[in-house]
């Protein structure tokens, strides 16, 4: 893997030459079905295989070294594409040049390679990409065309899958939050949901519908006033609220975008009649 020229060792060969590193130098069997079901029920269920050690115990920590050393090391091939990532990874990149027929390697194509574990200090997964470029190809380099690809694959894996400790996956913010929010909808919903995610707020709204913006870093429910005779104020409200307000006040309502509203094209205060055209661009 070190140089890439192999014809006779295919991916999943090499990913399962580095497992074993991961997996402290027991060679596993790979296999794809993992079990077969009937109406919920396993009827088979696929068990792991144990193929061989691979090597003696200090030449696995030698392996493993080396190939944390190709992702952390300042100058190694990796050294850049995985600095700063929140987990450890331990892998090997790979660039080899590839013959096109009788033309030989004139069109200098090239194929990329990103093979390893992670995260290194309590492997989950092992994953390998192989990437074949066109040719005379700008970049070509296994850090710079598969890495990449490995990269993103793994970021998705950690964050979704892999087993974080509490003090990462509960870690509380200890400055306030600085931006600024404003939603509108029924006061009863916006209440529901704020008690369902366990946030404080404060409450001032006596009416069915409500606003709620950051007042003194937390929460405030306000009144919102509903007349069906002069035009209220929509922003922020959903579709749903929005067409409450709009066809119990007697309006025919065109809709373009979703989300929020954004803009409407009676004004805020404008009298307001039956039949009348109102035009909400959501966003």
């Amino acid at each position: 893997m070190a140089f890439g020229y192999n014809v006779l060792v295919t991916p999943l060969h090499t990913c399962m030459l580095y497992n074993a590193v991961a997996n402290n130098g027991v060679m596993m069997k790979p296999y794809l079905l993992d079990k077969v079901m009937d109406n919920g029920t396993v009827i088979r269920q696929k068990e792991p295989t144990t193929v061989e050690q691979i090597c003696d115990s200090s030449t696995l920590q030698s392996v493993k070294q080396c190939l944390f050393g190709v992702c952390n090391e300042p100058g190694a091939t990796a050294y850049k594409l995985f600095k700063g990532t929140l987990y450890p990874v331990a892998g090997k990149t790979g660039t080899a040049l590839v013959a096109n027929g009788n033309r030989g390697y004139a069109d200098h194509i090239y194929q990329s390679s990103f093979v390893g574990y992670f995260p290194a200090d309590n492997p989950q997964y092992t994953c390998i990409v192989v990437i074949k470029n066109k040719p005379h190809a700008a970049l070509f380099y296994g850090a710079s065309v598969a890495g990449p690809v490995f990269k993103e694959i793994a970021d998705r894996l950690v964050t979704l899958n892999v087993p974080q400790p509490d003090s990462v996956r509960y870690a509380t913010v200890k400055y306030s939050d600085s931006s600024y929010y404003s939603y509108a909808g029924f006061n009863s919903d916006i209440k529901s949901i704020l008690s369902t995610i366990n946030v404080a707020y404060k409450d001032s709204a006596k009416t069915e519908l409500a606003k709620m913006s950051k007042q003194q870093n937390q929460p405030m429910l306000t009144s919102m006033a509903i007349s069906n005779k002069y035009m209220p104020a929509l922003n922020g409200l959903g579709l749903k609220d929005a067409l409450y307000i709009c066809e119990n006040a007697g309006l025919v309502v065109k809709v373009k975008g979703v989300g929020k509203v954004m803009n409407q094209s009676i004004t805020e205060g404008s009298p307001i009649a039956k039949g009348q055209l109102i035009k909400l661009e959501f966003n």
